[in-house]
């Protein structure tokens, strides 16, 4: 058996990144920028608490965020902690979230202030004992009255909570694993519309993501679009390939992904990624002009 290295977990490009450029931007989501230090620190707290948390499955983490600080730093957190993470929508129907939950078999999951609505259908109906990481909700006595069956863990403010030390690569912060272990594990509801989980390891993940790096001439003055939910797979090459190369990663509100002439032009985006039909439909309302996107260099289309 392989021997576990921290330079094989997928975030390890991010914790490179942020040893370098530790005050340029690593993420713009909601008009706010964060730098890879602050982001870095948020993502410790959170692997620290996913250690202190525990849970009889040590190695899945469920995801229950959108677009959100918590959602970036929840996926580093995940990471950093040598686990792989699930990620949930909160729009998704709540028996395939709770389906989801079953099929992974994870019992920690970090749920994120703009999902409540969900986590409180997830929490009506999920019978399992669970351990919940709540960020930026203050509501640990309403839950544990009325759920004393679960473990809550809250966390009122992220982006304020303390930590000893910005994170650097090899101090305790970023657990090693092996390149076999799973990274992430998404679910496809296939052709019978049950949802199958795809397992995806650090070895493939960092493979995609250093292969796209080195191909393309991207640094850390790009900015990178990210259209994608973490549902979906080519959120991944978001995500991970702006982290690589010290790049902000530009995260789209819901509205912006009905906007992306816009979303391009105010965010200055240089490296766009999105499905095909968004070109189509840029084109069909006359937007596709020589000078309409003055920044932009690459341009990736995915299905």
């Amino acid at each position: 058996m392989k021997a576990k290295n921290i330079g094989n977990n997928l975030s390890i490009g991010f914790y490179k990144s942020a040893r370098t450029f530790p005050g340029r931007p690593a993420l713009d989501v909601h008009n706010e920028a964060y730098t890879y230090e602050q982001l870095g620190v948020m993502a410790a707290v959170l692997t620290g608490k996913i250690k202190d948390a525990g849970g009889k499955t040590q190695k899945l983490v469920a995801l229950l965020a959108y677009r959100s600080p918590a959602a970036y730093a929840g996926v580093l957190g995940i990471l950093g902690a040598g686990r792989a993470y699930v990620p949930l929508h909160p729009e998704f129907p709540v028996e395939r979230n709770l389906k989801v939950l079953e099929l992974a078999g994870t019992d920690v999951m970090i749920v994120s202030v703009e999902c409540r609505e969900a986590f409180d259908e997830i929490l009506k109906l999920v019978h399992k004992k669970m351990i919940f990481i709540l960020v930026g909700m203050d509501e640990s006595d309403r839950y544990m009255k009325n759920y004393p069956v679960h473990r809550f863990i809250i966390i009122k403010d992220l982006a304020k909570t303390p930590f000893p030390n910005p994170p650097r690569e090899g101090e305790g912060t970023l657990e090693p694993v092996r390149k076999d272990d799973i990274a992430y594990l998404l679910f496809t509801s296939g052709s019978t519309g049950e949802p199958k989980g795809v397992p995806v390891s650090h070895r493939n993940a960092r493979s995609y993501v250093e292969f796209v790096a080195r191909r393309y001439d991207m640094d850390e003055n790009d900015r990178v679009s990210q259209m994608h939910d973490m549902t979906f797979d080519n959120s991944v090459h978001d995500i991970f390939v702006a982290w690589e190369i010290g790049a902000c990663l530009c995260v789209a509100a819901k509205e912006d992904k009905l906007l992306p002439v816009s979303f391009m032009q105010k965010k200055k985006i240089t490296l766009w990624f999105s499905v095909p039909s968004v070109g189509v439909i840029i084109d069909k309302y006359g937007r596709l002009e020589p000078s309409a996107f003055p920044f932009l260099r690459y341009s990736f289309f995915c299905r």
